[in-house]
């Protein structure tokens, strides 16, 4: 979070002709907004914000979310005033749809501004008639209560207790009324051309794509006024801009680098150095060597992108190369002072700001071609009951992705079913790893993670789904998956790398499909998640409505794709809708309360036994 600057968005006595920036407050904390959502920030907390600057849009028609947006500037400042969300930037002055906006807020006829939030965790708040929230105390602890004994659920609102500032957006109708920016001719005081240097400037560093090596102990680069810890690297190969790579470009080079097997680079931080020192922005930088496994790496980073077909033209690359890690810009030299051994243990491919990590030799898609698995646990029988997600002690996994026949409870009015899969679930079954029987081909259970978006037209192609979970989750099991006769039947087991409390975590999630088709194909299982709420279960708790789509199908009770239209409100809701959203939360509750008191049996237990061991060695 940035601190705002000292100007204000007063209008000048005369008219200075079209604003260079804009200002103000975008969006209240810990209020209710029009459509029912609640942006929560404890007091004193600071405001989570993704690398500025942001981008400023503007929504040029009516539509769900923030949909037919364009970019008419920067939000290059973000602060909090009187628990409100406060932001300024310039207007991109040089592009005529950001000029005729900028002119608009500056007449008066625009500045209505809603919130860009990303990474939002969601939780659906139950509202009773009065306003008041809906809490646990509040439910009677027997289930068989009487009718008048139990809430009554007005509506159904949601509260993002976690969330990022990812921008803002001109809208016509705000969620806050009070959200409401003014024009600004003071903080870009120069006019066009010095807020499109304010916007070309502080874009740059957000814009382009890379391919770098990152330290395994990046702190030691860091220093004060310089880059953060977490944004150390050695550069590869730049590749450009990242706006000219497509999806399915970063999916096919994402592809092709990781097939390049490689260890860690073990170097060396050798000294100190100052690059283009005449320019306007000269880089301090660590420079690297004594490193022989580099230049073999380097080399076959341009082989992949020399010969992996569907990539841009990647720019000429400085020659000759010199390895280094840049700490920061205009920081004095002297401030620098490490050397010694550095291990490169990461690839980072980059494209604007969005990272992607690869674990070079401790890859776990590497390790599990290394351990045998056992054949027995891929091949667990399905039992006559619908079983959720089950891990045991001696590391199996097993339970049903879903019910045939049950309608997904978080798409609305529709009745969407899991569908069989045309393929035997081969588009799942993509990573063979070898058996005490012989080498069989299984699925990854992803953890920590969420949905990538349904909507079509996101653009996410059915390779770019899977890149997605491969990298932004834990992988804490391998399974198979079959048609089963109660639903899809899983059955696998705990990877021998996953952590033993995300295995004891992993024993009390729901697992979520996804379920990706487009171009006429039919619909087939992509990726499978640990979640909290299941999506095809007749005992199913998730309390959501989205909309459906005709690409994609995601299992999970509260869907990514409901944030992409967050500011859509939401369809009536029936009386039986809520009834039984009532009863799912109500259901929710007492498993939750189920499962505490078997844990605390379980820890009884523990104690108990260790109390016999202790006595068994005292000889008592």
């Amino acid at each position: 979070m940035t601190a705002p600057t000292e100007a204000t968005p007063e209008a000048p006595e005369e008219n200075l002709g079209t604003p260079t920036g804009w200002r103000g407050p975008i969006a209240p904390l810990n209020a209710w907004s029009g459509d029912g959502r609640w942006l929560a920030l404890e007091d004193g907390a600071e405001m989570q914000v993704r690398p500025l600057p942001q981008p400023f849009k503007a929504q040029i028609a009516d539509a769900p979310g923030h949909d037919n947006s364009v970019v008419v500037g920067l939000t290059d400042t973000v602060w909090l005033e009187d628990g409100m969300v406060w932001g300024e930037g310039p207007f991109d002055l040089h592009d005529e749809v950001a000029r005729d906006w900028a002119d608009k807020l500056g007449r008066g006829f625009a500045g209505w501004v809603s919130l860009d939030p990303s990474d939002v965790t969601i939780e659906e708040v139950l509202i009773d008639p009065d306003g008041n929230e809906i809490t646990p105390d509040m439910i009677p602890d027997d289930p068989d209560a009487p009718e008048e004994a139990w809430p009554v659920v007005a509506e159904i609102r949601q509260r993002y207790s976690t969330w990022k500032f990812a921008g803002a957006t001109l809208v016509s109708s705000p969620a806050f009324e009070t959200a409401k920016v003014e024009p600004t001719w003071d903080v870009y005081p120069d006019g066009a051309e010095d807020a499109q240097a304010a916007l070309t400037a502080a874009a740059g560093v957000q814009t382009g794509a890379m391919i770098a090596l990152v330290p395994s102990d990046p702190g030691v680069f860091a220093v004060d006024g310089g880059d953060p810890a977490d944004e150390m690297h050695l550069t590869l190969a730049y590749l450009g801009e990242a706006i000219d790579w497509t999806p399915e470009a970063r999916t096919e080079l994402m592809d092709a680098v990781m097939g390049v097997a490689a260890e860690p680079v073990d170097a060396a931080a050798m000294g100190f150095a100052i690059l283009n020192p005449a320019g306007t922005e000269p880089a301090t930088v660590h420079l690297v060597g004594d490193a022989p496994g580099l230049e073999p790496l380097r080399l076959a980073i341009r082989d992949v992108l020399d010969s992996t077909p569907g990539l841009p033209t990647i720019p000429e690359q400085h020659d000759p190369f010199l390895p280094h890690i840049t700490a920061g810009y205009g920081v004095p030299v002297t401030d620098l002072t490490y050397t010694g051994p550095v291990v490169f243990d990461r690839l980072r491919i980059a494209f604007a700001g969005v990272a992607a990590d690869i674990m070079l030799g401790a890859d776990a898609l590497a390790a599990a071609g290394q351990h045998t698995w056992s054949w027995a646990a891929f091949h667990q029988p399905e039992p006559d009951e619908y079983t959720t997600l089950t891990v045991t002690e001696d590391g199996r996994v097993f339970g049903h992705l879903g019910q045939w026949g049950v309608c997904h409870n978080g798409i609305g009015s529709s009745c969407v079913t899991i569908p069989p899969s045309p393929t035997g679930y081969r588009k799942f079954h993509r990573k063979p790893i070898p058996t005490d029987r012989g080498q069989i081909e299984a699925g990854i259970l992803t953890m920590d993670t969420s949905h990538p978006s349904v909507d079509p037209r996101a653009g996410l192609s059915s390779a770019a789904v899977v890149r997605h979970y491969d990298h932004t989750g834990k992988f804490v099991a391998m399974v198979r998956a079959v048609d089963g006769r109660v639903g899809p039947w899983l059955s696998g087991q705990v990877a021998p790398w996953c952590d033993p409390m995300d295995a004891v975590k992993l024993g009390h999630c729901f697992v979520s499909g996804d379920w990706r088709g487009g171009g006429g194909a039919p619909k087939d299982l992509r990726a499978v998640l640990a979640v909290n709420v299941e999506g095809f279960s007749e005992k199913s708790r998730a309390v959501a409505a989205s909309g459906a789509d005709t690409e994609a199908l995601v299992a999970a009770g509260i869907p990514v794709d409901a944030l992409r239209r967050r500011h859509q409100p939401q369809p009536a809701v029936s009386e039986d809708q809520v009834r039984g959203a009532v009863r799912s939360l109500f259901a929710e509750i007492f498993e939750e309360r189920e499962r505490d008191q078997r844990l605390r049996g379980v820890d009884q237990s523990m104690k108990q036994v260790r109390v016999e061991n202790a006595e068994r060695r005292l000889g008592m």
